[in-house]
């Protein structure tokens, strides 16, 4: 999975930057939970930003479960530090709860793209000066 990362980067020209993944689940955990734990990550990506104090971060997700709650918290709790919030939008309808917790994200000064396809987050990285 590492080369294949690091190659789309490339191919893409995404900045560098540290990419921290989950662990698959396996299908029979899968089934037992029917999703995968979102309890912690709140405090993941808060302990990521306190070890890491003069970086800034994008926050990339989708818009399934908790992520625009969980990033809106985090936005709140470390400002200056979140550049751009990614959120894939993954139903057939954009959810209004989501577009709300959108705009007040984009409220702290922090931009949001809230999009379908790979396309339109690229269009909007180039757009803001995140990738050429």
């Amino acid at each position: 999975l590492y080369d294949y990362i690091r190659e789309f980067k490339r191919s893409y020209g995404l900045p560098e930057g540290v990419y921290l993944l989950n662990q698959m689940k396996q299908w029979h955990e899968f089934l037992k939970t029917g999703q995968t734990s979102h309890s912690g990550k709140f405090m993941r990506i808060a302990r990521i930003l306190m070890e890491f104090p003069t970086q800034q971060f994008i926050l990339l997700g989708d818009d399934t479960q908790q992520d625009p709650y969980i990033y809106h918290k985090i936005a709140e709790g470390f400002p200056g530090r979140i550049v751009c919030v990614y959120l894939r939008h993954v139903g057939k309808v954009k959810k209004p709860e989501v577009e709300e917790k959108a705009r007040e994200i984009e409220e702290l000064g922090i931009r949001v793209c809230y999009f379908r396809k790979s396309e339109e987050a690229i269009e909007h990285s180039q757009k803001i000066g995140l990738i050429s």
